[in-house]
């Protein structure tokens, strides 16, 4: 709405005061471009709007941080995070999925211009189960591969034996809140071709009937136009997606966890049940169907 009043206030023709130009310098802005460069933006992915009061107590109580933060609303769900220490900054960037009443706290750093548009508002990383698969198939080079699926694949985990693992792979992936959630995938090797089934860690705020994370099948505008049309279907998602719980929750707090700022989750690896490889320390063929996925996803 405010885009649309502002291309066209943009090409009306305006009175002598209002075409004026008002010079400003590099001083006038010293105290909000520090502001800025000590803030992350957040935008709340869901339907339910958020109470910026409730929220900052919340976020409080979450991140553990020791300076203060100051909050600013900017639009409905979308808002400023200012910290007093860069340092609390940092972490909280490189922290978990943040999530506020079961929906995603997407959070973006400071760049000039940045909105609620960002396309990395658009986006989550969430560490994904790939199950079903062979156990002599139990590779970093396949969950790359497997990986090609998502928009990204930033790290993969192998398990190894004496664990709870089991037989699945771990892959931390980026993806697109845009588009339905994927539930299963195939591999190959030669004449063998094999079903792969994904769950999700620590998934919120799913709908059962259009796949997409944001909001519930209640709230779900597809289904309410099927049901208008008479076209009602059952939901072909639910919560066989999850990961359960009891699976992944011995791998939190990992005495080793990956250091790199690529696997910001709260949930790091335990090295002593997954071999750790980072995405790009790998160099591993993709066929080039899997190469188109990356690059059309």
């Amino acid at each position: 709405m405010e885009e649309d009043i502002l291309l066209k206030l943009d090409n009306i023709e305006l009175a002598e005061h209002e075409a004026a130009t008002i010079p400003i310098i590099t001083s006038d802005i010293r105290k909000s471009a520090d502001e800025c460069s000590r803030s992350l933006f957040e935008k709340i992915h869901g339907t339910k709007k958020a109470n910026i009061a409730g929220l900052r107590r919340a976020l409080n109580h979450l991140w553990q941080i020791r300076s203060s933060v100051s909050v600013r609303e900017l639009n409905p769900n979308y808002f400023q995070f200012i910290f007093s220490d860069k340092e609390d900054k940092v972490k909280v960037s490189k922290g978990a999925n943040w999530t506020y009443e079961n929906q995603y706290l997407i959070l973006q750093e400071w760049a000039e211009g940045i909105s609620e548009n960002h396309p990395g508002f658009q986006e989550v990383d969430i560490w994904v189960q790939a199950w079903n698969i062979p156990l002599h198939w139990l590779s970093s080079e396949v969950g790359i591969k497997l990986g090609s699926v998502f928009k990204q694949v930033k790290d993969v985990s192998v398990p190894q034996g004496g664990n709870l693992a089991g037989k699945c792979l771990r892959l931390l992936v980026t993806l697109d809140v845009n588009k339905p959630l994927l539930r299963c995938t195939h591999i190959q090797l030669e004449e063998k071709k094999i079903l792969v089934q994904f769950k999700y860690e620590r998934l919120v705020s799913l709908c059962f009937y259009c796949g997409h994370l944001g909001h519930l099948d209640r709230n779900c505008d597809k289904r309410m136009a099927d049901i208008a049309a008479g076209n009602l279907r059952e939901g072909l998602y639910g919560d066989w997606l999850k990961a359960t719980e009891s699976f992944f929750s011995h791998h939190i707090n990992s005495s080793h966890p990956n250091p790199s700022p690529l696997s910001y989750t709260d949930n790091p690896i335990n090295t002593l049940g997954f071999l750790k490889f980072q995405a790009s320390d790998l160099k591993v063929e993709i066929p080039d169907q899997a190469a188109s996925l990356m690059s059309t996803s």
